[in-house]
């Protein structure tokens, strides 16, 4: 009880040096778990127990991905195993899966911290050569041929395929990453998929939708300064744009897998595995819609898992801690 009022007590009050502490001792942990992953790969690896890419094609078709899908896919290889053939292999078995009339996209985001924190740094974004920080699987398609990157600052999306056009074309100067010209909605308006490969459903991006979507949303989930971004695009044409990033202190808030029973519940979500990692597939339209009607009718967002009666106050917090 005394850990969790304590955690409660930071992600509501922690000045930004504190919370940079604490990214940066989270980032040191995550650091030695991956040496842990590599590790486990490498003894996997020596013992001849590979995951084939037939293996990995079988998986996706029993989770649900066919022929023809548009999919978005949040991944993790370590935590698949030794896969044989690596990055390649994963792809590979994506786009035979869902097949030339499929489009296969990854996350390319330029960060892997609070984006407050990155943008202290940060001020050009290269369409061609800024890597992408979601993984090694994301980086390698990045650079594949045939592959076109949304022009966007801070979600930039990599997409091959014969919708890859129509996802990234509309992503530049955007004063928000997830609006109605974000490749992330308009997965919804081609009932496209979300596929996450030994991640939970906190990588899946796509619960920012709801945010833009809805007008007046009632957490002001945006900090209100406007950052300002070099944009050098694939001609080397240089533009600046401005961008609106979120608040740290409210990402710090996000309660995700409290969730998942909902969207299961609502058709939205499949979960299984793919190789050795636990993976889910989330339709993208029903998902938006399962977050509207919840939202709507019950006031449930990640920043209130438990809807109008949980509205971050200390109160229901401990109320919380007590029932679970």
């Amino acid at each position: 009880m005394l850990l969790n009022r304590l955690k409660l007590f930071v992600r509501k009050n922690a000045p930004d040096f504190l919370i940079q502490l604490l990214i940066k001792g989270k980032n040191k942990q995550k650091e030695l778990e991956k040496e842990e992953k590599r590790k486990r790969i490498e003894e996997k690896k020596n013992s001849n127990n590979a995951i084939t890419k037939e293996q990995v094609i079988a998986d996706l078709i029993k989770l649900g991905l066919k022929k023809g899908d548009s999919v978005l896919v949040h991944s993790s290889l370590s935590k698949m195993g030794y896969v044989e053939g690596g990055p390649v292999t994963v792809i590979e078995a994506i786009t035979e899966t869902i097949g030339p009339e499929g489009t296969l996209m990854f996350p390319t985001f330029p960060f892997d911290t609070l984006l407050e924190v990155f943008f202290e740094h940060y001020t050009t974004f290269d369409r061609s050569n800024t890597p992408s920080k979601m993984g090694k699987i994301t980086e390698v398609f990045r650079k594949m041929d045939g592959v076109t990157r949304s022009f966007h600052p801070t979600h930039p999306v990599a997409a091959k395929g014969p919708l890859a056009e129509y996802y990234t074309k509309d992503h530049y100067n955007q004063p928000t990453p997830f609006n109605k010209n974000s490749p992330f909605y308009k997965l919804t308006e081609k009932n496209g998929k979300v596929l996450t490969i030994g991640l939970y459903i906190e990588t899946y991006t796509s619960f920012h939708v709801l945010e833009d979507y809805i007008e007046d949303f009632k957490y002001p989930v945006y900090r209100k300064e406007w950052y300002e971004v070099n944009m050098i695009d694939y001609d080397g044409t240089t533009t600046k744009v401005k961008t609106r990033i979120h608040d740290g202190a409210y990402s710090m808030r996000r309660k995700y897998n409290e969730m998942v029973p909902m969207f299961v519940k609502d058709g939205a979500m499949v979960l299984g595995n793919i190789g050795e990692a636990h993976g889910s597939l989330i339709d993208a339209k029903k998902f938006l819609d399962s977050m509207v009607k919840n939202y709507r009718e019950n006031g449930v967002t990640m920043y209130s898992v438990y809807g109008d009666k949980d509205q971050l106050r200390p109160e229901m917090e401990e109320e919380r801690f007590k029932t679970t």
